[in-house]
């Protein structure tokens, strides 16, 4: 776990850069799909620990506000999902010098911003430093207009346990 916190900016850097362009002056439209599969998940042993329906696949999508000018680079920016938690500021996002990128999810968890099916409006703001100060550089909202579905992938998955994990039982 303490691994996968230090690679979390990482990541979140290099995914962010892959993002969708969203449009300022347009519905942004996003199709979100949750896929499930029968998972069986195998002890230490080899025998079935657990034989179920899991979430293989949540949705989600990394998406991008580019700025309008490049005359300032970001240093910080402010995001709120105005249809959900008018006053939230929070989920992932990566700065990179013209643009903020963050991922949207039909679930509410911390590292992202939570969505619902129909239209959301982000509210998005733009600072950059000068000297100490942080300057409003530009702001607007964006709108997305979800669309969710869950689908039955019939593909079955089989998840051996990891030497890690038999390490931490106890066993061999």
């Amino acid at each position: 776990m303490k691994q996968l916190l230090k690679v979390m900016p990482l990541l979140a850097l290099m995914l962010g850069a892959c993002g969708t362009e969203l449009r300022k002056n347009e519905t942004n439209a996003f199709h979100l799909e949750r896929v499930k599969a029968r998972v069986i998940r195998l002890d230490c042993e080899g025998e079935v620990a657990s034989d179920r329906t899991e979430e293989v696949s949540e949705p989600s999508q990394w998406v991008n506000i580019e700025s309008d000018s490049n005359t300032y680079e970001i240093s910080h920016a402010t995001l709120k999902n105005m249809s959900l938690k008018p006053d939230s500021n929070d989920g992932m996002k990566s700065y990179h010098p013209h643009r903020v990128s963050f991922v949207i999810r039909c679930s509410d968890t911390w590292l992202g911003y939570h969505v619902k099916s129909g239209i959301n409006e982000f509210y998005y703001e733009f600072f950059s430093e000068e000297g100490t100060q942080m300057v409003s550089q530009e702001s607007g909202t964006i709108k997305l207009d979800i669309t969710y579905s869950e689908r039955f992938d019939n593909e079955l998955r089989e998840i051996e346990a990891t030497p890690e994990e038999c390490v931490e039982e106890g066993g061999p």
